[in-house]
């Protein structure tokens, strides 16, 4: 019985030294590596040149509705590529403008996911001001905790060409509450660029964090022991 109870008390030791889990975040820099099972059309938000409320809600292709925000004050506008942006997506792409004319940092934040969270979440970007920039992405649980965030080189044109750089991540464990996209540097006013259709992933699986493996294995090995010791006992 004292050996029971030392190896209980071994259990909840090693649970409590076990470190906590730490999201796994993957950098994805291309569209179909992301690999998105639900998407976000900001046409579906309006026609262009419509003006869109800080915050608005929209809801995506499969009916999950997201809460999208930035952190300057203003409205959003909805643009096309090739008609009302002349950037570097492609041609026809709806886009999502912040229109801050302000050097002062300002993410867009999607968030809720109908309040499950996703594994992956990416957009193109591209600043107003041509030239080269730094776009930067970072992924939050759902206590609003930094998952990590990652920067990806672009740079902003006029060609209409698909060109514009894709920033994504995926999280393997913890599931992904909320994305925040901006950009780091620019030409001028880091708190002017546009984004387009956000793809995302709500295929989510949970992994349990290490101090739980660690009590559910050795709960499984006392257990084993506790029974091969009776076995013992009633073939005596």
């Amino acid at each position: 019985m004292k050996r029971f109870v030392a190896l209980v008390v071994a259990i909840f030791a090693v649970a409590a030294s076990a470190a906590p889990a730490q999201a796994a975040l993957i950098l994805v820099t291309n569209r179909a590596a992301l690999n998105g099972n639900d998407f976000i059309d900001w046409r579906t938000a309006g026609s262009e040149y419509t003006q869109l409320g800080n915050p608005f809600n929209i809801t995506s292709n499969l009916g999950d509705i997201v809460t999208v925000s930035k952190a300057l004050s203003g409205n959003f506008e909805r643009r096309d590529q090739s008609s009302g942006w002349n950037g570097n997506f492609a041609p026809g792409d709806a886009v999502l403008w912040t229109q801050n004319s302000s050097n002062n940092t300002n993410p867009i934040s999607i968030f809720d996911f109908n309040g499950s969270g996703v594994s992956a979440v990416g957009t193109q970007i591209q600043a107003d001001f041509f030239g080269t920039f730094v776009a930067r992405i970072e992924a939050f649980d759902v206590n609003n905790n930094s998952l990590g965030f990652f920067t990806v080189n672009g740079n902003s044109t006029s060609d209409g060409d698909n060109s514009a750089i894709f920033i994504g991540v995926r999280s393997t464990d913890t599931p992904i509450a909320r994305i925040a996209f901006s950009l780091d540097s620019a030409t001028q006013d880091i708190g002017d660029f546009a984004i387009n259709r956000v793809d995302f992933d709500n295929r989510v699986t949970e992994i349990p964090e290490p101090a739980t493996l660690a009590v559910f294995g050795l709960m499984a090995a006392g257990a084993f022991g506790v029974r091969r010791r009776l076995k013992a006992y009633e073939s005596r």
